[in-house]
């Protein structure tokens, strides 16, 4: 047709597509190579995964944190390789309350001191 049919995507688009899901996917494998890095010393040390010890604690963290900095990876690492540099240069682009960025990077580590008072407070905390 000669205007297109809008039901039907476009060859640009299908090819975009992949290429989504081919990051995407290698965003998971990343996210799960973060993961098993994280919780493989723990395995390997004997540490208990829910105690205060400052491996325990560190590997919370980096489980926390999985998630952005497996796409930040992705984006280095995908075909062109300014991905990594566009992502945060919109991160510095305020277009929120800057409360709302100190609490997004903050909370993983407020997290992590919340349980652990909370141990503390139920007396199961352990000392490494």
């Amino acid at each position: 047709m000669a205007g297109g049919n809008s039901s039907y995507p476009s060859v640009a688009g299908i090819r975009a597509g992949a290429t989504d899901r081919g990051a995407v996917g290698s965003w998971a494998v990343t996210l799960g190579l973060l993961m098993v890095s994280a919780l493989l010393p723990l395995r390997l040390l004997g540490v208990d995964a829910w105690g205060s010890s400052p491996v325990a604690t560190a590997a919370t963290l980096l489980i926390a944190y999985s998630p952005s900095l497996a796409a930040l990876a992705v984006a280095a690492w995908w075909p062109g390789g300014r991905g990594a540099r566009r992502l945060l240069g919109q991160a510095l682009r305020w277009r929120v309350n800057p409360v709302w960025c100190v609490l997004a990077l903050a909370g993983p580590i407020l997290l992590v001191l919340a349980v652990a008072r909370i141990q503390v407070a139920r007396g199961t905390a352990t000392r490494s």
